[in-house]
């Protein structure tokens, strides 16, 4: 690197159309050098309104740590973030946000630089595409998508470290190179959010799984109203069952009184054939019981149902 250009970026006067430092094409920058660009105006600016973006706490020895910015797309449209009210942003399980960072990018035309997203929020399920690469010349935020693809929710917070940037030089620029297009003046407020993202963007697996959600909905209403008619079907067939015991027991009784008086007005005489009403008596008790039985058991099954549908009603 030549003195008059080290001086240029310590003292923090640069031309615009002069880039720093090119003597170490292929390197990646380090620290100082990253922090000595800044100073100069480059790499990371401040913002429209001329807030600083860039924060030396987020400096490492070979890269920046960069920070969730304000706007966020989700769910069919733009929101933002807010320090004090809303910093959060919960993204649900497979689905696909875009964001941005809150640092502000200005390359030179010597520099590029390549993002990736940092190893704890890949651990949580957060995915980000990879090979992110920043071009020369690019000025404004940069942004992506970033998807979850766990089935937990992550929470991602308004500042908070997001993705990890390294920058590297280029190769000295030639009049062969100069004739490729840089990013311009004229293309600055096309590289914004809003701008990118017109029509609206979901994850085709966050649609397949609301559709699943959807029929398994459907499924358990369906399965509940089967339940319900197995019930009742089961509570008809219980009255139907004590009331056959019952009549059982009323006829089999009727039968003996019957077949006593008979004998008596045939014979004058009625001798009870003890064996005989034993067994009439036995088969009178068993049907009386099984309807008792039956009966009590019809009344515990509505008693138990009615309270199944006071507690869904509650819930509900």
């Amino acid at each position: 690197m030549t003195e008059q250009s080290e001086n240029k970026i310590e003292t923090g006067v640069q031309n615009k159309e002069e880039p720093p430092d090119q003597n170490y094409p292929g390197s990646v920058l380090l620290a100082d050098r990253i922090e000595k660009f800044v100073k100069a105006g480059w790499l990371i600016v401040p913002d429209k309104t001329g807030k600083k973006t860039f924060d030396k706490h987020q400096l490492k020895r070979a890269k920046y740590d960069l920070r969730l910015g304000k706007k966020y797309y989700k769910g069919g449209g733009f929101k933002d973030l807010d320090e004090e009210s809303d910093p959060f942003l919960v993204v649900e399980p497979y689905e696909l946000v875009f964001v941005e960072s809150y640092e502000v990018f200005k390359m030179p035309k010597n520099v590029v630089a390549r993002y990736d997203l940092r190893v704890r929020s890949c651990v949580e399920g957060a995915g980000l595409q990879t090979g992110l690469q920043v071009d020369p010349t690019y000025y404004g935020r940069i942004f992506c998508p970033l998807f979850n693809f766990s089935d937990e929710k992550v929470t991602l917070k308004y500042k908070e470290h997001l993705a990890s940037i390294q920058f590297l030089y280029t190769t000295p620029s030639t009049l062969e190179a100069e004739k490729y297009p840089a990013f311009d003046e004229e293309r600055r407020d096309k590289f914004c959010l809003t701008q990118v993202l017109k029509s609206p963007r979901r994850s085709g697996l966050e649609e397949l799984r609301t559709s699943i959600k959807n029929t398994e909905n459907i499924l358990e209403g369906e399965l509940v109203e089967f339940r319900d008619k197995a019930n009742r079907l089961h509570t008809r067939v219980d009255s139907m069952v004590g009331a056959v015991f019952e009549a059982m027991a009323i006829m089999i009784a009727a039968l003996g009184v019957i077949a006593a008086a008979i004998s008596i007005a045939v014979t004058s005489d009625f001798t009870i054939d003890r064996p005989a009403y034993t067994v009439m008596g036995v088969i009178v008790f068993l049907a009386v019981a099984v309807g008792i039985y039956y009966r009590v058991k019809r009344k515990v099954n509505k008693i138990s149902g009615d309270k199944k549908t006071s507690s869904k009603q509650t819930k509900e």
